[in-house]
């Protein structure tokens, strides 16, 4: 054989080889299973230009990418009604093959009242969820739900509130009644973020001040909180999809939930450890250091099974600590009875009322061509004050609903009524309202105050602001007198 046929022998060796490479490659992909995630904004992907992620982007750093990849559809803004009638639904359901998977989030913008996006829990939401289970399963495909990750939503008392009304609760019946396994994501957020506190959540939301204050949406580290949070749960039950048995960690975020659980239980030991320092001439000081000290064996001991339990163990601290603060003698500064009185949490996103409102604050109206609460960046002090605007004709009250103990009480706020003279302070236990009228209009900040008495122990009362004028409103401040 002469030199030039050897040569041509060993290309073509060569170009067989290439193409074998190529076809096994190919033939690998092709076998590889697709999880598909739909969603809302919570999943989707985000511009890499913003410090905002969705839990879908990370999700893929939890699977093995050597068996399956991960095709995020979580979409900003969009219901399961929206999904549908925009027909990314119809470009998923047209990729699937046997053997993938489909992971449905929706809630978020269901609650909304926009009639693009609107649906009912009892009903269309239903239905909704039970087609993308259907039509999943016509594809030989496998679907899972998944309830919304909560909103990052606290009452005075820094317990979690919920915000998502009977949507969760509808996608666990539906999953129960079609035998869809389940990932109840909400609950676990819900139960993490109690843990984690007020504080503690701005590592998990969108926590920019003054630039962004979101407590809807999730950053890096929020997104890979609960993107692991999905893949354990995948591994708990036994849904067969490959998983990365080694994912990347992430600075601070502990090598599973349960032990960043216990970090933060940690953080709230700490933390109660140093108000304990601030309160020793308090009658409960002692009770207060025994409850510390009881947290403190337990988390020694590694007690805890489960965030349920952490939780419950994270309430009776700050119950302990709240008890505590009660039994200085008055006068004292009660203010720490009130969330965010000053406003420096800024807004959440309450789709009920189609308004930003401020950690546990509630506003309701009587209106009749609307009115917007809105952050403001033009406060008294700080970077953050509200702005209430009521139409003429229109009404609304700004309110906080808190438990106290009997006494005698001055709140005070700072307030600019820029138009109209009708806007009061008021306190409210029952049908006994006290109340302080505002002089405005008036362009500067002014500070009133009313004064109140509470007859009976752990009642139940309202502070607030209502107006029909156009106001602002920072640092509510609350007094124990007697």
């Amino acid at each position: 054989m002469d030199q030039s046929s050897g040569k041509r022998k060993k290309y073509w060796s060569r170009v067989v080889w290439f193409l074998c490479i190529i076809l096994l490659s190919q033939n690998l992909y092709a076998k590889k299973k697709t999880v598909f995630t739909i969603g809302d904004s919570t999943m989707a992907e985000k511009s890499p230009n913003t410090t905002e992620r969705g839990w879908g982007m990370l999700f893929s750093s939890f699977v093995n990418t050597d068996q399956v990849q991960v095709k995020n559809y979580g979409k900003n803004g969009r219901s399961t009604k929206s999904f549908i009638d925009e027909g990314w639904w119809t470009t998923v359901l047209d990729s699937l093959r046997p053997g993938d998977f489909v992971l449905i989030q929706f809630g978020h913008n269901d609650e909304k009242t926009d009639v693009s996006l609107h649906t009912d829990p009892a009903t269309s939401f239903r239905e909704n969820l039970k087609k993308f289970v259907y039509e999943t399963r016509e594809k030989g495909a496998t679907p899972i739900l998944l309830t919304s990750i909560v909103r990052r939503s606290f009452d005075a008392d820094e317990n979690m509130v919920d915000s998502h009304g009977d949507f969760p609760q509808a996608t666990r019946e539906t999953a129960r009644q079609l035998k869809v396994q389940l990932i109840d994501i909400e609950l676990k957020t819900r139960l993490m973020e109690n843990i984690a506190g007020w504080i503690g959540t701005h590592k998990i939301h969108q926590f920019e001040p003054p630039k962004e204050i979101d407590n809807t949406h999730l950053c890096n580290f929020g997104a890979y909180v609960v993107a692991r949070m999905v893949s354990e749960d995948i591994r708990k039950q036994n849904i067969s999809i490959p998983l990365n048995a080694n994912p990347a960690l992430l600075t601070s975020a502990s090598d599973n939930t349960l032990d960043l659980a216990y970090d933060y239980f940690a953080d709230n030991i700490q933390s109660a450890q140093k108000t304990l320092s601030s309160l020793s001439s308090a009658s409960g000081h002692s009770d207060f250091s025994t409850a510390i000290g009881s947290a403190q064996s337990e988390f020694d001991k590694h007690a805890f099974e489960s965030l349920k339990e952490i939780g419950e163990a994270t309430k009776k601290l700050r119950f302990a600590e709240r008890t505590c603060r009660w039994t200085q003698f008055a006068p004292f500064d009660a203010t720490f009875a009130i969330g965010n009185a000053s406003f420096e949490e800024g807004a959440g996103w309450n789709s009920k009322v189609g308004a930003n409102i401020p950690l546990a604050w509630q506003a309701e109206a009587k209106l009749i061509n609307g009115r917007m609460i809105q952050k403001n960046t033009n406060a008294s002090d700080g970077y953050f004050c509200y702005s209430i605007a009521a139409d003429t004709g229109s009404s609304t009250n700004f309110y906080q609903d808190i438990t106290l103990p009997v006494g005698e009480y001055t709140l005070t706020v700072d307030l600019k009524p820029n138009t109209g003279s009708n806007t009061r302070l008021y306190s409210k236990i029952g049908d006994q309202t006290d109340s302080t009228l505002a002089p405005g209009p008036y362009n500067s900040w002014e500070t009133i105050s009313v004064n109140f008495a509470v007859p009976v122990d752990n009642a139940t009362v309202q502070l607030g602001v209502s107006a029909s004028a156009t106001i602002e409103i920072d640092n509510f401040k609350l007094m124990k007198i007697k």
